[in-house]
């Protein structure tokens, strides 16, 4: 019997080493605290962004070479180097609507629900990439799954006043 729990704590203990040695698990807080007119781009260097009321994964190796531009209920997500120099290179849009119907909502990727809130994903990278000069383009339709696989909403607490 001594043998069986000892057999299962040293498994245990192997299996959560090589999770801590597979590789660095960060993310990134993103504040979505934005004032009407406010247009502040925020880089992205991490797999994992939090905002206070979603969060979702983007591809590894993707860290640094998008921008995350937020708004009320939503972001964009721009190429970095496009949004930089000209302020295009939209790629995907986080969006929340509320008391939609479903009918409405055929064209877009439903990423979640939350209360009456329905969070989709629109992609532009199509427009975007049809006009980019260099063939070597990321795989786009594949951070689309990730987003989609990843995301969580979740509800904000009021504050009481």
């Amino acid at each position: 019997m001594h043998f069986k729990t000892f057999f299962c704590a040293a498994l245990f203990t192997a299996m959560l080493s090589m999770n801590v040695l597979a590789g660095e698990h960060s993310a990134q807080m993103v504040s979505f605290s934005v004032e009407p007119g406010d247009s502040a781009a925020i880089r992205l260097t991490s797999q994992k962004v939090i905002t206070e009321s979603f969060s979702f994964k983007m591809p590894k190796d993707w860290d640094g070479q998008c921008v995350l531009v937020p708004y009320e209920d939503g972001c964009d997500i721009y190429d970095r180097a496009a949004y930089e120099a000209d302020g295009s290179g939209l790629l995907f849009t986080i969006a929340c609507y509320e008391n939609i119907e479903s009918e409405e909502l055929q064209e877009y990727t439903i990423l979640g629900f939350c209360n009456n809130k329905t969070y989709v994903l629109e992609s532009y990278y199509e427009d975007f990439y049809d006009e980019a000069e260099d063939g070597a383009q990321p795989d786009f339709e594949e951070a689309a799954r990730l987003i989609k696989k990843s995301f969580v909403s979740y509800i904000k607490e009021e504050a009481a006043e």
